[in-house]
């Protein structure tokens, strides 16, 4: 029997907890199948290579089994057959490699690199949230200059109705003395013929 490595990946549509019940059934699977799993490794969310089923992340397991060819064969059927596991990839098990030398001493490195991405995407998640603050912050500017503009112009046609009733009113009480004028002056005239 032969050491592999099989790397597989879920939907990154799925909750953290939903992708680790998944990779429990693949373990599962893969023991019916006559494998003796050695290690299993949750590798985290990470951004995908290029989008798979419209998705552009997927969390990341590794397994490290003991089978035989006939096994792998079964297993490799039985994860075609899955729709749970977007990718996968049976290999050869090889311990001399950099991942696993990490692992034997105490996964520092790997924990380092999973809480940096875990900041990256911290990171890459706040200037959304700034911008949608900013956006915020522009829209109600906008709304109370809207507001004081309209106050102003409602002020201003109120001003401007005044003082248009104010002429109104002055031309009607100049009118008003004119036609009392005119009458004085026909009065006058009728005074002045009747002496002659």
């Amino acid at each position: 029997m032969k050491k592999y490595e099989l790397c597989f990946i879920v939907n990154g549509s799925n909750t953290e907890d939903k992708a680790k019940d998944i990779a429990k059934e693949v373990e599962k699977t893969t023991v019916e199948q006559g494998a003796k799993i050695e290690k299993t490794f949750f590798w985290g969310k990470r951004k995908l290579a290029y989008p798979i089923q419209k998705e552009n992340f997927g969390y990341y397991f590794l397994l490290v089994f003991e089978s035989n060819s006939e096994t792998i064969k079964k297993i490799t059927k039985d994860l075609n057959l899955s729709g749970k596991v977007v990718r996968y990839l049976i290999t050869e098990f090889l311990e001399e490699t950099s991942f696993w030398e990490e692992e034997k001493e105490g996964g520092g490195k790997r924990k380092e690199f999973l809480l940096k991405e875990k900041e990256r995407e911290k990171a890459r998640k706040e200037p959304k949230r700034k911008e949608e603050k900013e956006e915020k912050k522009e829209t109600t500017a906008k709304a109370e200059k809207e507001e004081e503009i309209s106050k102003k112009e409602e002020k201003s046609s109120k001003e401007e109705d005044a003082k248009e009733n104010e002429k109104k009113t002055e031309d009607i009480k100049e009118k008003v003395n004119d036609q009392d004028r005119e009458k004085e002056l026909e009065e006058k005239l009728a005074e002045l013929l009747k002496e002659e």
